[in-house]
């Protein structure tokens, strides 16, 4: 429900303004031209004139609010997955039941493929080559929900440092993020020229685009997104994206 509060001030030529409150801000309609008393007998100049009926004030706000709910509608839902990186080549079920019972249940895995080939970003802190996959949840949700499960993310990754070199490391890196018909996004908790704030430390930022029939890569899309088992998974949780979307 979209709350609506007006201020109108009249100056020389007789214009009003209004102040719409929306979600996220406040917007200034303006409505140019006579607000007249209702059958007044004086033009805007002062002279006087024949009755006719003046400018309805609350009929103009009906209209404004009718417009704003018209133009915010819900986001379309989202599939979301979660790419875990640690020291081991195997999956981490442990790890997923607890990244997953908030968010509904696990749909399919990625295979396994060595992170360490396409950067060395993790290998000092996670002590040694670094290996890879990507997990989808079945539930489709809000991209809303974005920044929540990225904070729940950051939480589990403290509970499984290790002290190496004396200092404390992850031995598991979490990164959540979604794919819906048009883009892959992720989240991170480091922000950069092109994310997006989302609030509470974390940003969001588009690394794909589906164009053309297929994933397209930007300036800053990482190596291993641009690889065929990431690709192959983001394809398969993008079908069934749209076969949930379409009631299939």
């Amino acid at each position: 429900m979209v709350n609506c509060t007006s201020r109108i001030r009249r100056d020389s030529a007789f214009s009003a303004q209004f102040w719409v409150q929306v979600p996220g801000g406040i917007s200034r309609l303006q409505h140019v031209g006579p607000i007249l008393p209702e059958n007044t007998d004086r033009d805007v100049n002062g002279n006087r004139q024949k009755p006719r009926a003046g400018f309805s004030i609350s009929a103009k706000i009906v209209t404004v609010m009718k417009v704003f709910r018209d133009r915010l509608g819900k986001s379309s839902p989202a599939k979301f997955f979660f790419a875990l990186a640690c020291g081991r080549e195997e999956y981490l079920p442990e790890v997923e039941k607890r990244l997953i019972s908030p968010a509904g249940a696990l749909e399919f895995r990625s295979e396994l493929y060595r992170f360490s080939d396409f950067s060395s970003y993790y290998d000092s802190e996670i002590g040694g080559p670094v290996w890879k996959y990507l997990f989808c949840v079945r539930e489709l949700l809000s991209p809303e929900e974005l920044a929540g499960i990225k904070l729940r993310a950051e939480s589990l990754q403290k509970e499984y440092l290790a002290e190496r070199d004396g200092r404390l490391c992850r031995n598991v890196n979490i990164d959540p993020g979604y794919v819906n018909g048009w883009q892959v996004v992720l989240s991170s908790v480091k922000n950069f020229t092109h994310r997006i704030y989302l609030g509470k430390g974390v940003y969001a930022e588009t690394t794909l685009l589906f164009q053309k029939g297929g994933f397209q890569e930007l300036p800053w899309t990482y190596a291993d997104y641009q690889s065929e088992p990431v690709l192959s998974f983001l394809r398969r949780a993008r079908d069934e994206w749209h076969r949930q979307t379409r009631g299939g």
